[in-house]
């Protein structure tokens, strides 16, 4: 009798640690899934690559939390004109992460021209979506911008290295959200976006 007993709960034991571990498993992969997005050399990336990454993103779909105008061309006063009509929507997760992050690269936008011309200081093709990659080394405090455009099969057709400007310390705003916009100068257009709890200006 003792020794049924034992079998029984034995088994039963047994059977509670598989039914323990199975459960486990959603656990450990989302955490993988999680902590294991792939760290990519953007200047090398493959567009294979690059697809795979991208499906790991998401992009904050409220206009209200991107920009979308008529980008400037040319010099104001004297030689200033609309330019392409393009959108800019941030990363669901830009805002979120740590310096680490930064320092490895990571998209923190898309942007979308949605007119025949091109765009060569963003890094924007005629009619085509690029992605705005950004890179910072805070201990050197040296970073760059790297604008990837690609085709309707996510086919990497152009790399657009600018600078990058990461602004740390604010006196009152506070970096809790995702958001991307346009940034307009009397010479120039830059993107200006929230990454890992500071904001990133593209430079020239």
């Amino acid at each position: 009798m003792t020794a049924f007993i034992s079998g029984r709960l034995g088994r039963a034991s047994f059977l509670f640690a598989i039914a323990g571990s199975i459960l486990a498993l959603p656990q450990v992969a989302c955490g993988q899934q999680k902590s294991g997005e792939p760290r990519l050399v953007i200047d090398s990336v493959t567009s294979a690559q690059f697809r795979a990454y991208l499906h790991t993103l998401r992009f904050v779909p409220d206009t209200e939390a991107g920009d979308r105008q008529a980008l400037l061309v040319g010099h104001y006063p004297d030689s200033a004109r609309y330019g392409p009509l393009a959108m800019i929507l941030p990363e669901e997760e830009s805002y979120e992460g740590s310096d680490e992050d930064l320092e490895h690269g990571k998209v923190i936008a898309r942007i979308s021209n949605e007119s025949a011309d091109s765009y060569p200081k963003l890094g924007l093709l005629p009619h085509a979506v690029t992605y705005w990659w950004v890179e910072y080394d805070a201990d050197r405090h040296r970073g760059r911008s790297v604008f990837i455009a690609v085709d309707a099969d996510t086919n990497i057709i152009g790399r657009t290295v600018r600078g990058l400007e990461v602004i740390r310390d604010h006196k009152w705003f506070r970096v809790s959200q995702s958001l991307a916009r346009f940034v307009w100068t009397s010479d120039d257009e830059f993107v200006w976006g929230s990454c890992s709890g500071h904001c990133c200006r593209s430079t020239s």
